[in-house]
């Protein structure tokens, strides 16, 4: 068993994809990241990704990791030993590694490794669930309408990006207009307007191995408590499904009890826990 870096994107996606899309639902971030920037839906970062692959014996892949600067790594499940010799051949490397985001026991462990080894401080960021989309079951009698977001739509789609990351204690992307108007561009962003008026925000990412992943939701502060992010998003998974996603995953903060409870009603089930670990300079 070992660790190996490809520098090439595309030979990396012809070897790792087949073995993430196993599991499409637990690997739909890892997949999207790559599946992205391979169709150039989002540009190339400054810095090139890391992009490793466990060997596990004859060139068999066990096993994927990806880190586009500035986020964490991104890592699937995988078998304690092979966190740790993940940890160790970065190391070796001397690669920049800002966090980890993953499944609790791959995430945990490899950032265990990681501060035994180099004594840097550690610290969650956030603990996720994962739910996947059971039967869909729309709130009744909720206002409003679903409606794609357009270009006129950008100013206020930033300002709604920018506060939704600042008020779940979120990193900034680098770029939140030229990000949130790509998003726009393709499609990934809608509204639910009531009487006109735009009240919340629903995106989702490209749909890899026909799983859709919803995210992120927000309701301006003036509006909540009205389920016009249920209703949003329960519009926005049937969208997905009518063309062509089989299915609908998203993730929640388990901070947040509101949106966990809101979640499973109208349809989506708890899958798996998750959590997001900064390391160093980035920890608080």
């Amino acid at each position: 068993m070992r660790w190996l870096i490809e520098t090439e994107l595309p030979r990396y996606a012809d070897r790792v994809l087949p073995w993430l899309t196993r599991d499409p639902v637990e690997n739909n971030v890892l997949c999207t990241s790559i599946a992205a920037r391979l169709d150039g839906t989002i540009p190339p970062a400054a810095s090139p990704p890391l992009l490793a692959w466990l060997d596990s014996g004859g060139g068999r892949v066990g096993g994927a990791a990806v880190c586009i600067p500035p986020f964490q790594l991104i890592v699937p499940v995988l078998p304690p030993e092979a966190a740790d010799a993940l940890a160790y051949r970065l190391l070796a490397d001397r690669a920049d590694i800002p966090g980890v985001s993953g499944p609790v026991a791959t995430a945990d462990r490899f950032a265990g490794t990681w501060q035994a080894r180099t004594g840097m401080h550690t610290e969650v960021l956030m603990r996720e669930r994962l739910y996947r989309l059971g039967e869909l079951s729309p709130p009744a009698g909720v206002a409003g309408l679903l409606r794609r977001a357009g270009g006129d739509d950008l100013g206020l789609m930033v300002r709604w990006m920018t506060e939704f990351v600042d008020e779940a204690g979120l990193p900034r992307p680098p770029d939140v207009e030229a990000s949130t108007r790509r998003r726009t561009a393709r499609g990934g962003l809608h509204l639910w307007e009531v009487a006109g008026t735009p009240v919340c925000m629903v995106g989702h990412a490209p749909v890899a191995a026909a799983v859709a992943r919803i995210g992120p939701v927000y309701t301006a502060p003036e509006h909540r408590r009205r389920s016009y992010g249920a209703a949003a998003t329960a519009a926005v998974s049937r969208r997905l499904l009518d063309t062509g996603a089989r299915a609908c995953i998203l993730y929640t903060d388990q901070a947040n009890s509101t949106s966990n409870s809101v979640y499973q009603r109208i349809g989506y089930q708890p899958v798996s826990e998750h959590v997001e670990w900064l390391f160093g300079s980035g920890a608080r």
